[in-house]
Formats: structure tokens, sequence, C-alpha cells
């Protein structure tokens, strides 16, 4: 059960971050989104806040990288890693009515002063990077054009993220998924 009401927490913290992002995720909103008990703060996050916020960006970092090593899995180009990862955002910021932006780069734009957040959705970022990277050699691009293109391709869909968020379409989301799989296909 323990584990269990730390995961329920850690969900309920990536949640926020995605809606709120870092400075509006605390303790009091993580709690009343998951249900945990108040003493389950101390309890699973001895660190604080950035123990919490840290675990949250592993769990975010780590579901879109598995969605695209599955996606390899499956025998995906990069035009389609990057078409999936649009795709998932854009879900995202559908159902939440343009409130959920990614969590990772919630706290890449505020956390960056605080060197564990930072390592964390370096680590994060990192990962995207190096499987789209990979997937891009794999195409027979050279390693600098791969990881070139690959670090453009997630900052362009982080920005295009947070695009849509402020003008509330999925527009620039959908403009930007369209133009990298045209440069990818290149």
């Amino acid at each position: 059960m323990a584990r269990g009401t730390r995961d329920k927490m850690v969900a309920s913290a990536t949640e926020v971050l995605r809606e709120r992002g870092l400075t509006g995720t605390s303790f009091d909103r993580v709690l009343e989104h998951s249900g945990a008990p108040r003493g389950s703060v101390r309890h699973h996050f001895p660190g604080g806040k950035s123990e919490m916020i840290q675990a949250a960006v592993d769990r975010a970092g780590n579901e879109v990288t598995a969605r695209l090593s599955s996606a390899i899995d499956r025998g995906a180009t990069a035009a389609q890693l990057v078409e999936g990862v649009c795709d998932y955002f854009g879900k995202w910021l559908l159902r939440s009515d343009y409130h959920a932006g990614c969590p990772v780069a919630a706290v890449a734009q505020e956390g960056y002063g605080d060197p564990a957040l930072r390592d964390s959705t370096a680590a994060a970022l990192g990962r995207w990077v190096d499987i789209l990277a990979s997937s891009l050699r794999d195409e027979d691009r050279s390693t600098g054009d791969a990881d070139e293109l690959a670090a453009m391709c997630v900052a362009a869909i982080e920005g295009a993220i947070m695009m849509a968020r402020v003008q509330r379409s999925l527009t620039p989301l959908e403009a930007t998924s369209k133009q990298l799989r045209i440069l990818l296909h290149r």
C-alpha cells in the first residue's frame, strides 16, 4: 500500500505539473489530486518538493521514452516518431482544454536553477534526443546530422506545445509535426 500511495502521488505531481508548472505544484495540490493522506509527504518524499518533482519528471520522461522505444520496436521511422510524439501531446492538450503541456518542459523552464531538477530534465530530454538520433542514424544520417536534427526536433516540439497552449489551438503542433516530417524524409 505504501508503494501505491507514492506512485499515486508521483502520478498526481506529473498531472499538476502539466497544468500548473513547477511553481504551481505544491504538496497540498498533489495531496488533493491524489487523495493521499498528509503524512505521506514526509514518509515518501523526505527530500521535500524537489524529490517529488524529480520523481514526476522521471515518470513523465520514462513514459515518452517508452512510447518512442515501443514505436522503434514496431519499425517506426524517425518521421513517424516525431508524428507520434506530437499526436501524444496533442491528445493531452485537447483532453485538458489546452491546460496540460509537457511536465518535463515545465520543470526545465522553472527549475533550471536547482541542479537536481536541471539534471532530471536534461536526462529526460536527452533520452528523447538520443532515441530520435539513433533512429536517424539507422536511416543513414551522419552522426553529427542525426544529433543536430534530433535536438532540433525535440526543441521544436516543446516550443509548439507551448504555442498550442497559449493559442488554444493544435495548429502550431500540427504545423511543426508536418514540417519536421518533411525535413526528416529528405
